[in-house]
């Protein structure tokens, strides 16, 4: 029987402690050490890295086989170096284009603190990862890991880029589930009905969202796990919610993307938050998501700067 499960760790701001970690994947499998494979997609934050790992030992784990990192961002990554330390038997993989970001996350740590402001500091800066510890491999089209990967047989386990939310995005597929990052938009549960909100932030490039989106979408439906939530759902369903919510997203923003006059730009994204909060049934109330209204709103408003700055580079405003 294969064993999900979505590990986290306190956060040092209130409201965040449930939606950054990683999911531990137990499969049964007789070539593994102890007859057993153990992985884990995604590490959450540098700065929740002791207690995310006593986490993972509280769960029993004293071996992991293999990382895999859906992306490098520092609420996906940040704990990686410090969780390699602490299970040196295991290896991690992630895309071609991220292990110089890893290895020296010098650049990757500046433009956290530029896009994620106030946040970054409890994201924590990174560590640098050994390259050693390190296996790039992004696929175009969906492929089994090479089976150097590891030293021993594991279970099968299938990847492809999926750029969009950060050109450096990988999915995932082993023992039956879907691990998709933000390859489409995050979602969270309230009230018995799944929310979605788009994982836009600035450099963000529709197009190449939606191509990766229609990847997946080939695909036989599973249950897929987003990013941030650990609550699986059809694979099907999460990626069609949010490739609609994606086209809406650009109708509604585009006739909006500049100020009015004598509006500022915070007043402007206030109002942009508002329009989408009332006309997008699929964004959920603020304060369910993060269990916090402020920051609910910076994320929302995080999405909303991509998109926008994407609409005015495309010159889609002015079409």
């Amino acid at each position: 029987m294969v064993r999900v499960k979505y590990i986290t760790a306190p956060q040092s701001i209130k409201g965040l402690d449930n939606i950054f970690g990683g999911w531990l994947v137990r499969i049964p499998f007789a070539s593994a050490p102890d007859g057993e494979f153990t992985a884990l997609v995604d590490t959450g934050t540098a700065a929740a890295a002791p207690a995310f790992i006593a986490a993972l030992k509280a769960e029993g784990i004293k071996r992991i086989d293999l990382i895999l990192i859906s992306h490098i961002h520092v609420d996906h990554a940040g704990a990686l170096a410090e969780v390699l330390e602490a299970f040196p038997g295991a290896r991690a993989l992630c895309h071609s284009g991220g292990i110089r970001h890893l290895v020296s996350p010098e650049r990757l740590w500046e433009s956290t603190q530029k896009v994620m402001s106030f946040l970054a500091e409890m994201y924590g800066r990174p560590s640098p990862v050994p390259e050693e510890k390190l296996t790039g491999f992004s696929p175009d089209s969906l492929s089994s890991l090479p089976k150097d990967t590891l030293p021993f047989e594991f279970p099968e386990i299938k990847a492809m880029a999926v750029p969009g939310h950060a050109p450096h995005s990988m999915f995932y597929s082993l023992g039956g589930y879907y691990f998709i990052g933000e390859a489409a938009c995050c979602t969270f549960e309230w009230k018995n009905r799944t929310f979605f909100r788009p994982a836009t932030p600035p450099r963000f490039e529709l197009p190449i969202f939606l191509k990766s989106i229609d990847k997946l979408l080939a695909l036989p439906d599973r249950p897929a796990f987003a990013g941030h939530n650990a609550q699986s759902c059809s694979s099907h369903r999460l990626l069609e919610c949010s490739r609609a919510q994606l086209c809406r997203w650009l109708e509604l923003l585009t006739p909006m993307t500049e100020p009015m006059p004598g509006e500022s730009e915070s007043m402007h994204l206030e109002r942009l938050l508002d329009m989408l909060l009332e006309k997008d049934e699929e964004l959920g109330p603020i304060g369910v998501w993060a269990q916090n209204a402020e920051l609910d709103r910076f994320f929302h408003k995080n999405a909303i700067i991509g998109f926008v700055d994407y609409i005015r580079r495309s010159g889609a405003a002015s079409a």
